[in-house]
Order: C-alpha cells, then structure tokens, then sequence
C-alpha cells in the first residue's frame, strides 16, 4: 500500500520492498498485488522475498518454524510460474491447488526484478543460486563473520549451477540511512531508534554485534 502510494506521487524512483515474507504468503495474492503496483509504477518495482526474521508470525499464518525454508520454496516456485505463465495447473503443500489458473494483471516488465534477502542460513542462499538472481544481505543481525561465510557461499555455489560468480550482484544494509553533519549528531539523532528497535519482541532474535558506547 505504501509503495501504491509512492507510486502515484513519483515517475522516476524505483520502488524496492524491504521484505515480502514470501514464506507466509499466498503466492495468487502476491502475483497480482505486485503486478497492480508494477503497473502504477510503469515497471519501477523490483522486489525482496524473504522468509522472515521473527519466528513469532509463522504460526500466526499456519506454518511452523521448522518449515519456514521449505514453504518459502514452495511458494517462491509457485510465484514465478503465476508471472511467467497462464493457465497454471499446481499441487502443493502450503495452499489450495490450482487448475488452470491465469492471474491478473500480468506483469507489467516483462520480469519483475527478485532479490533475496538472507541473514542467516545457507538453506536461503541456496534458493537463490539455482536462479542466479541478486541477493540482499540484511548484514546488522549476526557478527560479520557469518555474512562473510554466506557470501562466500553464494558465490561458489554460482559456479556449480553454471552462473558466473564475477558478475554476482550482492547488496547488504539494514534499517535505512541517517545523514547529520558530524557523527555526534548522528549518534544523538538516530540513537533513539536503534534502542528502540533492539528492545521490541523480534530484536531479541538476534544477535546483533554492533552496539553504542
């Protein structure tokens, strides 16, 4: 809804999600709620999936924590065969089967850009190589180490499924900019909202190495 809104006040800008928790999502809803937003933006949107950083909402929506990777597959699959086909005959695990399903609209671009979000397992990274798209490396939750390791991971596994890992896109960050003049302006500015997040419900999931002295 933000991003619709975005849209509709800008023509130039491309509109990015931070995350689309695909693992708890249906796949018909999100194939034509996105491409209604393609179609606003006149292709501007690219998109981030994801399976979530906070174990609380997996049973608020049916699955448990165990099958976060697996439902996040499922539903992934599901969502590029609903973009790039009509007529979409299915079976799966995680929702209602389909029989001859063509949703609308269709994509505006004729591939709507997919980034993969990933912070913390090489079960996510490996969805992501088999199609070689880009992933986002949400970088602030686990010492470096671990994203270095993640990385590196992605890269090699390129390689085995044929793609080249020389021209591997990988983007990292989280939580936005804060830009003041000096940075002690930016620690009293944007120290109050670091805090505040690192004291809410899903923060406790992680284990952030950076902290303010």
């Amino acid at each position: 809804m933000i991003l619709g809104a975005i849209a509709a006040k800008t023509s130039t800008i491309q509109l990015l999600t931070i995350v689309t928790v695909l693992s708890i999502l249906d796949p018909v809803r999100v194939a034509e709620d996105y491409a209604t937003l393609d179609h606003l933006s006149g292709g501007r949107l690219e998109m981030i999936i994801g399976k979530g950083n906070d174990p609380r909402h997996y049973r608020l929506f049916g699955i448990t924590e165990e099958e976060q990777w697996e439902s996040l597959d499922e539903r992934y699959h599901l969502l590029k065969r609903l973009w790039n086909e009509e007529n979409v005959t299915w079976i799966g695990k995680y929702r209602t089967p389909l029989n001859n399903v063509t949703t609308q609209p269709r994509p505006f671009q004729q591939q709507i850009p997919i980034w993969h979000r990933s912070a913390s397992s090489k079960i996510s990274t490996e969805l992501v190589v088999k199609s070689g798209e880009p992933i986002f490396s949400s970088n602030t939750f686990h010492p470096m180490e671990k994203y270095k390791e993640l990385i590196e991971h992605y890269r090699e596994r390129l390689a085995y499924y044929g793609h080249n890992p020389e021209t591997a896109v990988v983007e990292s960050g989280a939580r936005g900019l804060y830009l003041a003049n000096t940075t002690e302006e930016v620690i009293k500015g944007y120290r109050p909202y670091y805090d505040a997040y690192n004291h809410t419900e899903p923060a406790k999931y992680n284990q952030s190495p950076f902290v303010y002295r």
